[in-house]
């Protein structure tokens, strides 16, 4: 293993054209020649072979192509987002969580952003809503609750409670 310019702590083989890159803990990939296709957010992942790969984000698994691209389910359809996001959660309905640069936001079905990459977190869906918060402490700042159709339906959440959820 060895650095280049300080940009990765560690670069592994080169196997198919693609290296795995680590740095800060967290792994991405880059090609013959430095170009970095997956960015340095993921807590494990594998060898790319034919094209794929397989990509831990939070406990979480996904397949992943030389794109940077993230497989998700949308219905009863194995999807790949557009390479403009790191991580991506099966569509709930009409929309998909996706991560940006450790930001969460909304896409729509037709891949439109709908909430852009701006909330800290969310709970996940439950009951047909998840909240999204801008800080780490849930109801102390302003938060939002959106249904699986993308609406907003309340836009400071720190007003109702927990017990929405």
């Amino acid at each position: 293993m060895a650095t280049i310019d300080n940009k990765y702590d560690s670069i592994g083989e080169f196997h198919q054209g693609v290296a795995i890159v680590q740095k800060n803990g967290k792994y991405g990939a880059m090609m013959v020649g430095g170009k970095e296709i997956l960015p340095t957010v993921y807590d494990e992942l594998s060898n790319f072979e034919g094209g794929y790969a397989i990509a831990t984000y939070n406990g979480d698994n996904r397949i992943v192509n030389l794109s940077g691209q993230i497989q998700i389910k949308k219905g009863k359809e194995l999807v790949f987002l557009p390479e403009d996001y790191d991580w991506g959660y099966d569509f709930v309905e009409d929309i998909c969580v996706v991560i940006k640069s450790g930001k969460y936001g909304i896409v729509d079905k037709d891949f439109k952003i709908i909430e852009k990459p701006s909330y800290q977190n969310y709970t996940g869906f439950k009951n047909g809503y998840a909240l999204f918060e801008y800080n780490n402490e849930w109801f102390n700042d302003v938060n939002c609750i959106i249904d699986t159709k993308g609406n907003v339906l309340y836009d400071n959440a720190k007003e109702i409670g927990q017990e929405f959820f």
